[in-house]
């Protein structure tokens, strides 16, 4: 369609010319002849004004001048007014500018086609000479051949040109892949750097050798007339021909790559499909596969050690590519990490399908898996290792742990120990700079509010080093909007764990200054307000999610608040927003669940659980509400045994293992396992004294046993503590039972 358009501009230009070439713009000069008519004794002067009428038509308008003069002294009035009249229609010419521009253009046809033959030999012989200076020293071209169709039915009729079409669009695709693969993430704190090394993208170099990849037909100026010449003359060095058969239900494809010159083929494929009801897919299927395996083959060097890994690299970039900045779209980014996860399993050193992947798995906040991938491509390979080390330090930053936070920090100070040394480019004073803001942000999550007795020495302060941090970054790239919200956004958070609102404050708007549309500083603002105004909280929840429709984390923050506000149904909409983050789903389960919804709050924790294998609490709920729902039989009882023992694995050491054993303990009495159950909740009561609901367990338990003067007792002792709620309830029920059957 474009080449269309341009056809018809250039037609309608070309008319347009023609037309103010030819068209009378300026008085028409007659074409009576006065000679015939002048009188005796005048026929000088009247020839002077035939000979300037003369000129005059052949627009030497400055001959006509002269002749039109000598014509006046005439004492015939005829011939005087005629010379006047042509004396005044040079004049208007010659002062005229668009009649000065018609008269030149049309000297200039009259010029070219008095010169048309000389033109069309000179025209060949630069042309002659282009064709085999600016050409022939080029690296070897390939020209692609329309394919022999023997199927019968025209199925091949178009599959060169769109062999072609996927060839340059994957080209497209590889050269734009070195610009930033994610500009931003919406649940980032600060940018992942997702930018493809040129050096390391062997690809996006090798394939400039296609810049003479041509098909026959399409980009040859004279088509098959001159297939022949070019050929013969070496212009290209490759022909790629190909037939297209079809047998029974079967669609076979023959190609070859042919040198130009002997003819020898250097390169073959036989491709064979099976026909379905829509044979245009198996006929795009069969150009997928050929057009790779031609780029494969005519790209020296690359990374890629097969042809079906580059091509699911590429499509992954695709995908990548579609990536939006308004709204995180899930739904493609999973099927980008599906097909390069393909890619790295059928070719496990494609660094950059690696790279690629553990960038996507970070914005999926798949972060154990991306952890996975960088490290591998630190293990393999020099020139991207500063990048996936930063990107690593990302991948530990948002786990939001101890443990992790530190592995964060010594990620990102092996960043800044190994580009701080020596020159850089303003790629990596960029990647310094960020390296800076993580540091920065990790050092935030250790501020805690404490007390000069039992604070360490000033330079050792969480929030001074964070400050440090931030000032670094901002010297190094100051002038980058990114990073400036990113230092921004890490100091207010600093302020905010230590408990400086008004400093936190001014810091978060300040980044969202730099970068209105930096979504998770207005969460942390809103956290701010969280605790004294919450209708300005929601505010700029709200206004985040204006800037991002789909911002998940923003949306899971609010039904937070609405879920403390008591607005049960508010909570379950915004939480169903936030699709890819976990606690959404356990928080909307556990609406669900206190609901009667059981099973629609089962399925909310097995999703919370499937996006965060390590998430203790939506491990709990599944063991526990698998059993309150009244799902008693074996199979679920045994699935409800392993998630408890899952939940208990990771709460080790922490402050909530006693409800992990109790937890368990309640699974195991329903399987009618009380010896594990009574050792389970045992357990829990050792490390938890001081609730009802463990002691109330195991008082069930007993009474399960028949032994109810234990039960008694244990009910005895939990009921004299002060707790009140659902489970001093149930508790008070069941010692009623107690005094019946004693009874």
């Amino acid at each position: 369609m474009r080449r269309v358009m341009l056809v018809i501009l250039g037609l309608l230009l070309a008319a347009a010319v023609l037309a103010l070439a030819f068209w009378p713009l300026g008085p028409c000069v007659p074409l009576i002849s006065p000679l015939m008519d002048a009188t005796e004794g005048q026929e000088v002067f009247a020839r002077h004004l035939e000979i300037g009428l003369l000129y005059e038509r052949n627009g030497l308008l400055d001959e006509a001048q002269g002749e039109y003069e000598q014509s006046l002294a005439s004492e015939d009035a005829e011939v005087t007014s005629a010379a006047r009249a042509g004396l005044e229609r040079v004049l208007t010419r010659q002062h005229s500018p668009w009649l000065k521009m018609q008269t030149s253009i049309r000297t200039f046809f009259y010029w070219m086609g008095q010169n048309l033959l000389y033109l069309f030999i000179i025209g060949t012989v630069v042309w002659s000479v282009w064709l085999f200076v600016a050409r022939l020293p080029r690296r070897p071209g390939y020209l692609l051949l329309p394919f022999e169709d023997f199927t019968g039915d025209n199925l091949g009729k178009g599959l060169h040109i769109l062999v072609r079409s996927i060839i340059q669009e994957a080209k497209y695709t590889n050269l734009r892949g070195q610009d930033d693969l994610l500009r931003s993430s919406e649940r980032l704190d600060f940018p992942l750097f997702g930018t493809l090394c040129e050096a390391q993208d062997m690809l996006s170099s090798a394939l400039l050798n296609l810049d003479s990849f041509s098909v026959a037909g399409v980009d040859l100026p004279l088509g098959r007339i001159l297939l022949g010449i070019r050929q013969w003359a070496s212009v290209c060095e490759h022909v790629i021909v190909g037939s297209l058969h079809r047998c029974k239900e079967v669609i076979r494809l023959s190609v070859e790559i042919h040198v130009a010159t002997t003819k020898e083929a250097v390169q073959g494929w036989e491709l064979s499909v099976a026909v379905g009801e829509q044979p245009a897919d198996q006929i795009a299927e069969l150009a997928e596969e050929l057009a790779f395996r031609i780029l494969f083959a005519v790209c020296p060097r690359l990374e890629a050690h097969t042809w079906r890994s580059l091509h699911l690299f590429t499509a992954g970039l695709r995908q990548v590519q579609q990536y939006g900045e308004e709204v995180l779209d899930q739904a493609v980014l999973e099927k980008a990490a599906g097909l390069l996860a393909e890619a790295v399993i059928l070719d496990p050193g494609y660094i950059s399908a690696h790279y690629l992947l553990g960038i996507v798995y970070s914005s999926l906040g798949r972060y154990s898996q991306a952890r996975d991938e960088f490290r591998e491509v630190i293990a393999r390979d020099d020139q991207l290792s500063m990048e996936a080390t930063y990107n690593l330090g990302l991948a530990f930053y948002h786990e939001f742990e101890g443990w992790a936070n530190d592995e964060a920090i010594s990620c990102f100070m092996e960043v800044q120990e190994a580009l701080t040394r020596g020159k850089r480019d303003e790629r990596q004073t960029l990647l310094l700079a960020l390296a800076q803001c993580g540091l920065a942000s990790a050092y935030a999550q250790r501020v805690r509010l404490t007390t000069e007795a039992n604070s360490n020495t000033v330079t050792d302060d969480p929030l001074v080093l964070a400050e440090q941090h931030c000032r670094n970054a901002l010297a190094l790239a100051g002038d980058r909007a990114e990073v400036r919200a990113a230092a921004h956004n890490a100091l207010g958070v600093a302020h905010l764990s230590a408990g400086h609102m008004e400093e936190a404050v001014a810091e978060l708007k300040a980044a969202i200054q730099d970068r209105p549309e930096y979504p998770v500083a207005y969460v942390y603002l809103a956290q701010a307000y969280a605790s004294t105004q919450p209708d300005k909280s929601i505010h700029w929840l709200e206004r985040a999610v204006q800037w991002r429709p789909g911002y998940e984390y923003a949306h899971f923050q609010l039904g937070k608040i609405f879920a403390e506000r008591g607005e049960t149904e508010m909570a379950k909409e915004a939480y169903s927003r936030a699709v890819g983050v976990p606690e959404a789903h356990n928080n909307l389960g556990e609406i669900l669940a206190a609901e009667g919804e059981y099973e629609k709050a089962i399925a909310e924790f097995q999703e919370a659980v499937r996006l965060n294998r390590r998430y203790t609490r939506a491990w709990g709920n599944l063991a526990w509400w698998t059993v309150e729902a009244g799902r008693l039989d074996e199979d679920s009882l045994r699935k409800a045994t392993d998630w408890a023992r899952r939940a208990l694995e990771l709460n080790r050491g922490t402050a909530h293992e006693w409800l992990s054993h109790d937890v368990l303990g309640w699974v195991l009495l329903h399987r009618g396992r009380l010896n594990d159950a009574e050792q389970e909740l045992s357990r829990s009561l050792e490390m938890r004294a001081d609730t009802i609901r463990n002691r109330y367990h195991l008082a069930y338990l007993y009474y399960k046993r028949g032994d109810w003067e234990r039960a008694k007792d244990t009910l005895a002792r939990a009921l004299d503590l002060t707790e009140h709620g659902y489970w001093r309830g149930v508790a008070v029920t069941l010692m009623k039972e107690l005094h019946q059957e004693v009874a």
